[in-house]
């Protein structure tokens, strides 16, 4: 039925779809249908079925007058040489070459196109790496950077127009009725074969490379110089750019190949009375080997739990590299300008570091230590009750965090006890541990991807905590209100008030849940009570709100 409806279609493929048209070609469908019903309940198979209909009702010239279409047929017959080159249905094998070279090449730009588009954020990011190493001026660099960028998507484009000019050319082939001579089918269907083998490869390999292209990124953090550092956090582009233009080239190709396929298929269900005595298609499709597809998953699984495994276990293993002794330093960072007002906000945005932030009486003026490479020594701007820390690269960045493969720094800050008042702090950490001490008030938020958290000795409104792999540590604290989200680790908090001074809304998926002697274990654990109404002295204490989804959550009270 699928072959008479598109057969239907070609037959008024190139009248207008006016209403007449549309009624004569809706009333000539219900009486095919009606024959092939009638002609498959009298036992003809589906084929012979089919040759009949068509044979039967083929000939739109005969039917044209009954169905009322008469005048548009007339108009239909023009003289051969006005018509699209197109209406010539036999192609010759100078013409089936011409095609070919034309699909190669259409495939070409297009794959080109895309590749180049994809290279223009990275040849940004490699001139801000040469920006940060020093090897360019700020303003040389960016001039550069921007132009290489602008110039890539410039070309993409005209690649795109020129294929595009190219299509015009042929048209859309897949609506025309081709025939082709013996020598020219064979020519296309030898290329066509050809180049489906080079597909399954290009296939291959542009998949393997879309996942590979993840590794170099990891190992961008053992680099020193800023410069190989930034190309390697981007050449997730320049290697996945590739594999898209495999990706891309073989597909395309393919396309133009199954248009050719299907004029030639017009063609013969044009001439044929019987479906079964169609030729050999010049086109077959084929599948990627199946233990190709195992292979290229079971590689990615591999690289993507490498890539997530490794770092983890040279951070907190303390694996360190050898590094040279000048490139590592002990300084106190001075910020832009010491404040005097009170400190409303800290601020702190890293990629690798272990942070330790103090309020003591020991210190007269916010202080900070630095420890670690020079090329990674944070940024600090202390000015107007607002404390910034940030160590992060500028510019376009495709780094991904489990590249943080690192000599460990370190930032230890002081502030005086006398400039904390009703404080807002907000921690954001990719890797590495944080340790905040003696915080008289005010509020904590911190997102940490990579690291333990441990606070103590503090007295805050409350506290919010995302972390996704590290554990979380809350010593001696008076926190009237406890929220955290732990991926996978473990939770601990030790209180030296009453049990009853907090509601709990506990939940592990795959741990325990403990409360002084009081253990709730298994899949999915839960703990959920509410606050004591006499509990003296705590009246502002509120809850202590948990999920763990790998690792147990442990409270301690009086």
């Amino acid at each position: 039925m699928e072959a008479i409806r598109e057969y239907l279609s070609n037959m008024f493929m190139n009248l207008p779809e006016t209403p007449q048209v549309l009624r004569a070609k809706a009333e000539l469908m219900e009486m095919m249908e009606d024959k092939y019903e009638e002609l498959i309940a009298e036992g003809m198979s589906e084929k012979e079925a089919v040759g009949t209909v068509i044979s039967e009702f083929g000939n739109l010239d005969e039917l044209a007058e009954e169905l009322g279409i008469g005048d548009f047929m007339k108009k239909e017959k023009e003289p051969q040489e006005k018509k699209s080159r197109h209406a010539d249905r036999r192609w010759g094998l100078e013409e089936a070459k011409k095609y070919v070279a034309f699909a190669k090449t259409h495939a070409r730009y297009i794959a080109l196109g895309v590749m180049f588009c994809i290279w223009g954020p990275f040849l940004e990011s490699v001139f801000d790496g040469a920006i940060n190493q020093g090897y360019l001026g700020t303003l040389v660099g960016n001039l550069l950077g921007n132009m290489g960028m602008f110039l890539l998507v410039g070309v993409a484009v005209v690649l795109f127009v020129l294929a595009s000019t190219r299509t015009k050319e042929y048209g859309k082939v897949s609506r025309y009725t081709i025939a082709l001579d013996e020598e020219a089918a064979a020519y296309v269907r030898e290329n066509q074969e050809r180049d489906e083998k080079r597909r399954v490869v290009k296939t291959c390999i542009g998949v393997f490379l879309c996942i590979f292209s993840v590794v170099p990124s990891m190992g961008s953090g053992l680099c020193r110089n800023l410069f190989a550092k930034a190309i390697l956090d981007s050449s997730v582009l320049f290697i996945a750019g590739i594999g898209v233009y495999l990706l891309v080239s073989g597909s395309s190709l393919k396309n133009r190949y199954q248009e050719l396929a299907k004029a030639t298929a017009n063609y013969e269900r044009e001439q044929s009375t019987n479906t079964s005595t169609a030729t050999k298609p010049i086109y077959e499709k084929k599948k990627v080997p199946a233990f190709a597809i195992v292979l290229i998953v079971i590689f990615g699984v591999l690289v993507l739990s490498l890539g997530a495994i490794i770092p983890f276990a040279v951070y907190h293993n303390n694996i360190n590299l050898k590094v040279r002794e000048s490139e590592i330093q002990t300084e106190t960072v001075m910020p832009g300008e010491t404040m005097n007002d009170p400190i409303e906000n800290i601020t702190v945005d890293a990629d690798a570091m272990e942070l330790t932030l103090e309020v003591t009486d020991e210190v007269e003026e916010p202080e900070f230590v630095y420890y670690g490479e020079a090329s990674r020594k944070p940024t600090i701007d202390d000015k107007n009750g607002v404390i910034n820390i940030e160590s992060r690269q500028h510019g376009i960045r495709f780094h991904f965090p489990f590249g943080n493969i690192t000599e460990k720094c370190t930032l230890t800050v002081k502030i005086p006890t006398s400039m904390y008042e009703n404080t807002k702090m907000n921690l954001t950490l990719d890797a590495g541990d944080v340790h905040l001490t003696g915080i008289p008030n005010g509020e904590i938020v911190a997102d940490l991807d990579a690291g333990n958290l441990i606070v103590s000795e503090c007295t805050l409104d409350n506290i919010k905590i995302d972390a996704d792999a590290g554990n979380v540590e809350l010593k001696n604290n008076h926190i009237k209100a406890v929220e955290a989200e732990v991926d996978a680790g473990n939770f601990e908090m030790h209180f030296d008030g009453p049990k009853g001074a907090y509601a709990y809304d506990l939940s592990a998926d795959l741990g325990n849940v403990s409360i002084n002697d009081e253990k709730h274990a298994g899949v999915e654990s839960e703990y959920k009570v509410e606050k004591e109404a006499n509990a003296a002295g705590y009246e502002d204490y509120r809850q202590v709100k948990v999920e763990a989804d790998l690792g147990n959550i442990e409270i301690h009270t009086k």
